[in-house]
Formats: structure tokens, sequence, C-alpha cells
């Protein structure tokens, strides 16, 4: 058996071809999530990428990859983390645990024409203290202003 801490005490279980839910409040949480086999099937497709190609890229053979998207093997979480490495995307977010993700989590990926968040941060981290909360207290009257 599976078993995948959401948050606090509730767990989402699995087992091949079985599903159960543990605590209280568990319905309302796996209400609002989606299946980690779909999650990575709409990923896959969303990016125009063969099952073949996510097989190779994991080293398991194509029909054990489509096992996964369809539900007939558990998902090891090695794999869950290779394919957040692969889409660039949390394992988090992967899991449906996520609900605040803002897109890509690669730093070195461009953000702003040609400058990328590694950028950002790098000279973020040249500010002193003063500036920093200044730049936060702009950024809180950017949010508040749309």
């Amino acid at each position: 058996m599976l078993c995948v801490r959401i948050c606090n005490n509730i767990f989402y279980c699995q087992t091949r071809n079985y599903r159960r839910k543990e605590s209280a409040g568990a319905e309302s949480i796996e209400a609002k999530m989606k299946e980690l086999r779909v999650v990575i099937r709409d990923l896959r497709e969303d990016n125009d990428i063969k099952q073949k190609t996510i097989a190779e890229y994991l080293g398991v053979s194509q029909q054990t990859y489509s096992n996964y998207e369809n539900g007939h093997r558990e998902i090891p979480i090695w794999v869950v983390t290779r394919l957040a490495q692969f889409y660039k995307v949390s394992t988090d977010y992967l899991l449906g645990t996520d609900s605040g993700y803002l897109g890509n989590t690669n730093l070195r990926s461009k953000y702003l024409g040609d400058v990328t968040l590694h950028d950002v941060v790098y000279d973020l981290q040249a500010f002193n203290a003063k500036d920093r909360r200044d730049l936060l207290k702009y950024i809180k009257f950017l949010k508040n202003t749309d």
C-alpha cells in the first residue's frame, strides 16, 4: 500500500486497484485533487510528448509508463521526483497538494525578456535590508492596485 500524506492527519492511500481515504476530512480534499496518474498524463499531453519519450527518460519500458498513467501500476516515489524534474514542477504540484503553484520553478528559464529569475534573485541579494523592505512594500502596493 502506498500512502501519501496530504496535510496534517489526512492520507491518500492506494494499493493496486484499491483506493481508500483515511481521516474525517479527506473526502473534501480528495474531491478537489486530481489523481497523480491524471496529472502526469495531462502534463505529457499538454507538452505533446509521447509515452515512449518519458519512459526512456525514466529508464522504464513504455508499457510500464503506460501502466502508471492508466492506474494499473503504483507510481514509485522516485518516478514522481524524476517527473517533477522533467516537467520543472514541484512534487507538491504533481500530487495535487500545492494550490499556490505560480509556474515554472526553474530559475534559469527566461522570466521577462532575457532576464531569468536567477538574475532577479541574484540582484535582490545585493540589496541592503532597508531596500528589501521597501521593495516588498512596493510589491504589496502593486498587488493591491490590481
